[in-house]
């Protein structure tokens, strides 16, 4: 993950008038409405989303494991929330009907001091487990290393001067 200017000024002098807040966002089409949650406060969070559009984030108590690079090529991101009501089960529980639809997560930082998300990292839901009081998972980019390139294939039929 890149750093912005101003996170890596918040990060090296650690303001005492700035605070960071962790974000997650879960979205399914079977949901009814994306879960918005975030870690570090008491209180909601109103900010933008990154299209602009405003959206509220829940306070509630979550753990995270920022992704590295791994040998394999993935970057997971290991989530543990915990004291997970019966909404999140609920729309959990909706989202195994399609199975072929993977869940999104939406990682954003933000600073007190703006409303605009510093970091944004886009993953998909691969593994889940729950129970009643905690729903932990991994979050996974998709596989960037053993990525085919050229990722446009050439073909003749699209291309005629390929063909001798």
């Amino acid at each position: 993950m890149t750093l912005t200017p101003e996170m890596m000024r918040v990060y090296a002098s650690a303001p005492t008038d700035v605070q960071v807040y962790f974000t997650v966002e879960f979205a399914h089409p079977r949901f009814s409405a994306p879960a918005r949650l975030v870690h570090g406060r008491y209180e909601p969070l109103l900010v933008q989303l990154e299209d602009g559009s405003s959206a509220t984030f829940l306070p509630v108590p979550f753990e995270i494991s920022l992704p590295g690079a791994s040998a394999e090529g993935h970057q997971d991101l290991q989530i543990s929330i915990c004291n997970v009501g019966y909404e999140l089960i609920r729309e959990l529980d909706a989202a195994i009907e399609d199975p072929w639809t993977p869940v999104a997560v939406f990682f954003r930082i933000y600073l007190s001091t703006s409303t605009t998300p510093h970091q944004v990292l886009e993953l998909k839901l691969l593994d889940v487990s729950a129970t009643t009081e905690t729903v932990t998972g991994v979050a996974s980019r998709y596989d960037i290393v053993n990525r085919s390139f050229p990722t446009r294939k050439f073909r003749a039929a699209d291309w005629p001067g390929l063909v001798r």
